[in-house]
């Protein structure tokens, strides 16, 4: 990173979300708006998914873009199978994607060069 990282979490608007995505080199999250904001803007990211979520929600391609899956199936908490049910629990289904491998994947990204070129700049009012 060339700046320090920011929480900017419930600071900006839909439009200001997606005018900082638009100008950032590569987004890394969990399977969230965001993430799928980026793709659609052709950002290049890395996404951290459930197993249930990668078919419908995952990327069609892995061309400019990686996915860390955890899969866990399993409630952390009472050991429930949850693909069958939901147990209630609110316990991560993720926490088990290693930051080691979502950094190795960032940097795969980041190797493979800049993004083919995107969409035109979003206009400015």
């Amino acid at each position: 990173m060339r700046r320090p990282a920011m929480e900017i979490a419930g600071l900006l608007s839909p439009g200001g979300l997606c005018a900082l995505l638009a100008r950032s080199q590569i987004l890394v999250s969990n399977d969230t708006g965001p993430a799928h904001l980026a793709r659609a803007l052709g950002v290049p990211t890395v996404t951290i998914y459930w197993v249930g979520n990668v078919p419908a929600y995952g990327p069609p391609s892995v061309l400019r873009h990686r996915i860390a899956v955890s899969y866990r199936i399993h409630c952390p908490v009472c050991g429930e199978h949850c693909m069958e049910h939901d147990c209630g629990h609110t316990a991560s289904f993720v926490d088990d994607v290693s930051a080691d491998e979502v950094i190795t994947l960032a940097l795969s990204l980041c190797a493979a060069g800049p993004a083919p070129s995107r969409a035109r700049p979003l206009p400015v009012p």
